[in-house]
Protein backbone atom coordinates (compact mmCIF):
# COMPACT_ATOMS: atom_id res chain seq x y z
CA UNK A 1 0.00 0.00 0.00
CA UNK A 2 2.48 2.33 1.07
CA UNK A 3 4.53 2.19 -2.45
CA UNK A 4 1.16 2.48 -4.32
CA UNK A 5 0.79 5.97 -2.30
CA UNK A 6 3.93 7.10 -3.37
CA UNK A 7 3.42 6.37 -7.18
CA UNK A 8 -0.08 7.99 -6.65
CA UNK A 9 1.60 10.98 -5.43
CA UNK A 10 4.65 11.14 -7.51
CA UNK A 11 2.40 10.63 -10.82
CA UNK A 12 -0.38 13.72 -9.61
CA UNK A 13 3.11 15.80 -8.56
CA UNK A 14 4.22 15.22 -12.51
CA UNK A 15 0.41 16.00 -13.20
CA UNK A 16 1.25 19.39 -11.54
CA UNK A 17 4.94 19.86 -11.80
CA UNK A 18 6.68 18.63 -14.84
CA UNK A 19 5.55 20.64 -17.83
CA UNK A 20 8.55 21.53 -19.15
CA UNK A 21 9.62 17.80 -20.05
CA UNK A 22 5.96 17.77 -21.50
CA UNK A 23 6.46 21.38 -23.71
CA UNK A 24 9.81 19.39 -24.75
CA UNK A 25 8.77 16.07 -25.99
CA UNK A 26 9.79 16.50 -29.19
CA UNK A 27 13.19 16.94 -29.11
CA UNK A 28 13.65 13.35 -28.16
CA UNK A 29 13.36 11.22 -31.92
CA UNK A 30 16.14 8.54 -31.00
CA UNK A 31 14.41 6.38 -28.71
CA UNK A 32 10.93 4.01 -30.18
CA UNK A 33 7.37 5.79 -29.39
CA UNK A 34 5.30 4.09 -26.41
CA UNK A 35 2.33 6.30 -26.91
CA UNK A 36 0.50 8.98 -28.67
CA UNK A 37 -1.72 11.77 -27.34
CA UNK A 38 -3.41 13.21 -30.47
CA UNK A 39 -0.80 12.82 -32.35
CA UNK A 40 1.97 14.03 -29.87
CA UNK A 41 4.49 10.93 -28.63
CA UNK A 42 5.68 10.16 -25.77
CA UNK A 43 8.89 8.63 -25.89
CA UNK A 44 10.51 5.51 -24.23
CA UNK A 45 13.06 7.93 -22.67
CA UNK A 46 10.92 10.41 -21.70
CA UNK A 47 8.98 6.80 -19.39
CA UNK A 48 12.55 6.18 -18.44
CA UNK A 49 13.51 9.95 -17.55
CA UNK A 50 10.39 10.50 -15.29
CA UNK A 51 11.02 7.08 -13.87
CA UNK A 52 14.34 8.10 -13.00
CA UNK A 53 12.69 10.82 -10.92
CA UNK A 54 10.89 8.22 -8.85
CA UNK A 55 14.71 7.52 -6.89
CA UNK A 56 13.68 3.45 -7.05
CA UNK A 57 16.13 0.81 -8.10
CA UNK A 58 14.32 -2.74 -7.54
CA UNK A 59 13.33 -3.93 -10.86
CA UNK A 60 9.85 -4.98 -9.22
CA UNK A 61 9.07 -1.71 -7.90
CA UNK A 62 10.21 0.04 -11.10
CA UNK A 63 8.16 -2.22 -13.33
CA UNK A 64 4.52 -1.44 -11.33
CA UNK A 65 5.78 2.50 -11.68
CA UNK A 66 5.56 2.56 -15.27
CA UNK A 67 1.77 1.91 -15.91
CA UNK A 68 1.54 4.54 -13.55
CA UNK A 69 4.09 7.47 -14.55
CA UNK A 70 3.50 6.64 -18.17
CA UNK A 71 -0.82 7.90 -17.29
CA UNK A 72 0.38 10.42 -15.49
CA UNK A 73 2.59 11.61 -18.71
CA UNK A 74 -0.92 10.60 -21.08
CA UNK A 75 -2.74 13.27 -18.66
CA UNK A 76 -0.12 15.71 -18.35
CA UNK A 77 0.19 16.09 -21.94
CA UNK A 78 -3.55 16.58 -22.81
CA UNK A 79 -3.11 19.34 -20.48
CA UNK A 80 -0.45 20.94 -22.15
CA UNK A 81 -2.30 20.41 -25.31
CA UNK A 82 -5.34 22.08 -23.65
CA UNK A 83 -3.41 25.25 -22.26
CA UNK A 84 -1.76 25.67 -25.64
CA UNK A 85 -5.16 25.43 -27.41
CA UNK A 86 -6.41 28.18 -24.93
CA UNK A 87 -2.94 30.22 -25.50
CA UNK A 88 -1.94 29.82 -21.79
CA UNK A 89 1.40 29.87 -22.94
CA UNK A 90 0.85 33.64 -24.05
CA UNK A 91 -0.66 34.48 -20.36
CA UNK A 92 2.03 37.20 -18.79
CA UNK A 93 1.74 35.01 -15.46
CA UNK A 94 2.27 31.78 -17.16
CA UNK A 95 4.99 32.78 -19.29
CA UNK A 96 6.94 33.96 -16.59
CA UNK A 97 6.60 30.86 -14.61
CA UNK A 98 7.82 28.91 -17.72
CA UNK A 99 10.92 31.41 -18.12
CA UNK A 100 11.52 30.82 -14.43
CA UNK A 101 11.51 27.22 -15.39
CA UNK A 102 13.46 27.47 -18.03
CA UNK A 103 16.26 28.95 -16.06
CA UNK A 104 16.33 26.89 -13.18
CA UNK A 105 16.45 23.91 -15.99
CA UNK A 106 19.70 25.31 -17.49
CA UNK A 107 21.29 26.64 -14.37
CA UNK A 108 21.00 23.09 -12.74
CA UNK A 109 22.06 21.11 -16.47
CA UNK A 110 25.51 23.51 -16.04
CA UNK A 111 26.00 22.98 -12.42
CA UNK A 112 25.86 18.71 -13.11
CA UNK A 113 27.65 19.37 -15.95
CA UNK A 114 30.49 21.03 -13.78
CA UNK A 115 30.90 17.90 -11.35
CA UNK A 116 30.84 15.54 -14.54
CA UNK A 117 34.88 15.71 -13.88
CA UNK A 118 35.14 15.27 -9.80
CA UNK A 119 37.59 12.82 -9.39
CA UNK A 120 35.98 9.82 -7.47
CA UNK A 121 37.39 10.05 -3.49
CA UNK A 122 40.63 7.95 -2.85
CA UNK A 123 41.16 5.49 -0.71
CA UNK A 124 43.48 7.85 1.94
CA UNK A 125 40.47 9.89 1.40
CA UNK A 126 38.14 7.61 2.97
CA UNK A 127 39.89 6.35 5.63
CA UNK A 128 41.01 10.13 6.45
CA UNK A 129 37.25 10.91 7.18
CA UNK A 130 36.98 7.46 8.83
CA UNK A 131 39.65 8.87 11.68
CA UNK A 132 38.72 11.86 11.58
CA UNK A 133 34.89 11.56 12.59
CA UNK A 134 34.92 8.52 15.21
CA UNK A 135 31.34 9.60 16.35
CA UNK A 136 30.15 8.82 13.14
CA UNK A 137 31.94 5.41 12.56
CA UNK A 138 34.89 3.90 15.30
CA UNK A 139 32.60 5.14 18.68
CA UNK A 140 29.02 5.26 16.74
CA UNK A 141 26.40 5.18 19.43
CA UNK A 142 22.47 5.05 19.04
CA UNK A 143 20.76 8.00 21.53
CA UNK A 144 17.05 7.63 22.77
CA UNK A 145 16.48 11.62 22.90
CA UNK A 146 13.78 13.51 24.59
CA UNK A 147 13.40 16.21 22.21
CA UNK A 148 11.50 19.61 23.45
CA UNK A 149 10.60 22.33 20.95
CA UNK A 150 10.04 25.14 22.68
CA UNK A 151 8.30 28.29 21.07
CA UNK A 152 9.90 31.48 22.79
CA UNK A 153 10.25 35.12 22.00
CA UNK A 154 13.95 36.63 21.43
CA UNK A 155 13.56 38.44 24.13
CA UNK A 156 12.66 35.79 26.65
CA UNK A 157 15.20 33.09 25.51
CA UNK A 158 17.98 34.13 27.96
CA UNK A 159 15.33 33.54 30.71
CA UNK A 160 14.62 29.94 29.40
CA UNK A 161 17.88 29.43 29.34
CA UNK A 162 18.84 30.48 33.22
CA UNK A 163 15.90 28.12 34.24
CA UNK A 164 17.01 25.59 32.31
CA UNK A 165 20.47 25.73 33.60
CA UNK A 166 19.22 25.99 37.45
CA UNK A 167 15.89 23.32 37.05
CA UNK A 168 17.14 20.00 38.96
CA UNK A 169 15.49 17.80 36.32
CA UNK A 170 13.85 18.50 32.64
CA UNK A 171 10.41 17.75 34.27
CA UNK A 172 11.12 20.81 36.90
CA UNK A 173 12.04 22.16 33.95
CA UNK A 174 8.43 21.63 32.13
CA UNK A 175 6.56 22.50 34.42
CA UNK A 176 8.10 26.14 34.86
CA UNK A 177 7.43 26.43 31.74
CA UNK A 178 3.56 25.27 32.13
CA UNK A 179 3.15 28.12 34.40
CA UNK A 180 4.72 30.60 31.77
CA UNK A 181 2.28 29.38 29.59
CA UNK A 182 5.54 28.76 27.45
CA UNK A 183 4.28 26.78 24.24
CA UNK A 184 6.34 23.50 23.84
CA UNK A 185 6.26 20.28 21.73
CA UNK A 186 7.64 17.02 23.37
CA UNK A 187 8.48 13.47 22.49
CA UNK A 188 10.96 10.28 22.42
CA UNK A 189 13.02 9.01 19.31
CA UNK A 190 15.80 6.57 18.76
CA UNK A 191 18.64 8.24 16.60
CA UNK A 192 21.77 7.01 15.52
CA UNK A 193 24.64 8.94 15.13
CA UNK A 194 24.84 9.25 11.46
CA UNK A 195 21.03 11.01 11.64
CA UNK A 196 22.16 13.56 14.20
CA UNK A 197 23.50 17.65 13.02
CA UNK A 198 27.19 16.81 13.06
CA UNK A 199 27.78 20.13 14.77
CA UNK A 200 25.79 18.59 18.10
CA UNK A 201 27.05 15.01 17.56
CA UNK A 202 30.48 15.92 19.46
CA UNK A 203 28.40 17.33 22.30
CA UNK A 204 26.22 14.69 22.80
CA UNK A 205 28.83 12.06 22.15
CA UNK A 206 31.04 13.74 25.77
CA UNK A 207 27.40 13.64 27.70
CA UNK A 208 26.28 11.57 29.89
CA UNK A 209 22.56 9.33 29.91
CA UNK A 210 20.39 12.19 31.94
CA UNK A 211 21.72 15.49 30.66
CA UNK A 212 20.44 17.85 28.16
CA UNK A 213 21.58 20.13 25.54
CA UNK A 214 20.20 23.38 24.32
CA UNK A 215 20.05 24.70 20.85
CA UNK A 216 18.95 27.64 18.82
CA UNK A 217 15.65 26.95 16.69
CA UNK A 218 13.32 28.70 14.76
CA UNK A 219 11.00 30.57 16.53
CA UNK A 220 12.79 29.84 20.09
CA UNK A 221 14.70 26.78 20.75
CA UNK A 222 15.47 22.98 20.98
CA UNK A 223 16.26 20.84 24.14
CA UNK A 224 17.07 17.27 23.48
CA UNK A 225 18.14 15.36 26.82
CA UNK A 226 20.01 11.47 27.01
CA UNK A 227 17.23 9.11 27.94
CA UNK A 228 19.85 5.90 27.24
CA UNK A 229 22.27 5.14 24.57
CA UNK A 230 23.97 2.28 23.31
CA UNK A 231 27.37 1.67 21.09
CA UNK A 232 27.17 0.67 17.62
CA UNK A 233 30.55 1.25 15.67
CA UNK A 234 31.31 0.61 12.44
CA UNK A 235 34.20 -0.70 10.53
CA UNK A 236 36.15 1.08 7.63
CA UNK A 237 34.61 -1.87 5.16
CA UNK A 238 31.16 -1.04 6.46
CA UNK A 239 31.48 2.50 6.03
CA UNK A 240 33.38 2.76 3.17
CA UNK A 241 30.28 3.27 0.39
CA UNK A 242 28.33 5.62 2.80
CA UNK A 243 31.98 8.15 3.37
CA UNK A 244 32.78 7.83 -0.83
CA UNK A 245 29.10 9.09 -1.40
CA UNK A 246 29.31 11.69 0.92
CA UNK A 247 32.60 13.06 -0.02
CA UNK A 248 31.28 12.62 -3.45
CA UNK A 249 28.72 14.95 -2.80
CA UNK A 250 30.51 17.34 -1.07
CA UNK A 251 33.06 17.38 -4.14
CA UNK A 252 30.88 17.96 -6.95
CA UNK A 253 29.10 20.65 -4.70
CA UNK A 254 32.52 22.68 -4.46
CA UNK A 255 33.24 22.14 -8.04
CA UNK A 256 29.90 23.69 -8.60
CA UNK A 257 30.32 26.88 -6.44
CA UNK A 258 33.89 27.51 -7.60
CA UNK A 259 32.52 27.74 -11.39
CA UNK A 260 29.68 29.64 -10.05
CA UNK A 261 32.83 32.32 -8.24
CA UNK A 262 34.51 32.35 -11.48
CA UNK A 263 31.14 33.55 -13.51
CA UNK A 264 30.88 36.09 -10.59
CA UNK A 265 34.50 37.25 -10.87
CA UNK A 266 34.00 37.32 -14.78
CA UNK A 267 30.06 38.91 -15.12
CA UNK A 268 29.19 42.71 -14.66
CA UNK A 269 26.47 42.56 -12.11
CA UNK A 270 24.77 45.96 -11.00
CA UNK A 271 21.99 45.57 -8.68
CA UNK A 272 19.26 48.80 -9.25
CA UNK A 273 16.55 50.24 -7.48
CA UNK A 274 15.84 49.46 -3.95
CA UNK A 275 18.72 47.46 -4.05
CA UNK A 276 21.03 49.88 -5.43
CA UNK A 277 22.92 51.17 -2.32
CA UNK A 278 22.44 47.98 -0.38
CA UNK A 279 23.67 45.62 -2.52
CA UNK A 280 26.34 44.92 -0.44
CA UNK A 281 24.29 44.25 2.33
CA UNK A 282 22.13 41.59 -0.06
CA UNK A 283 24.80 39.92 -1.32
CA UNK A 284 26.61 39.15 2.36
CA UNK A 285 26.11 35.42 3.56
CA UNK A 286 24.64 35.42 6.50
CA UNK A 287 26.92 34.71 10.05
CA UNK A 288 26.47 30.89 10.84
CA UNK A 289 28.23 31.45 13.94
CA UNK A 290 25.01 30.74 16.70
CA UNK A 291 26.56 31.79 19.91
CA UNK A 292 25.15 31.04 23.54
CA UNK A 293 22.60 28.44 24.03
CA UNK A 294 25.51 26.27 26.03
CA UNK A 295 25.50 22.62 26.91
CA UNK A 296 23.51 21.92 30.15
CA UNK A 297 23.22 19.39 33.09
Amino acid sequence: MKQHSKLTNVALAMLLGLALSACSNKQDNQTPAIAKVNGDTITAAELNQAIARLNITKADQIAAAKPQVLKALVDQQLLVQKATEQRLDKDPAVAQLLEAARRQVLSQAFIERSAKGVAKPTDAEISDYYNQHPELFGQRRIFTLQELSISVSPDRVQEVKSHLDSSQSLGDFVAWMRSQNIAFRGGNGVKPAEQLPLEILPKLQSMQIGQSLAMPAPGGMTVLQILAEQNEPMTLDKSRSAIEHFLMTAKQREAAETALKTLRGSAKIEYLGEFAEGSKAATKQPDSNNAGLPAIK
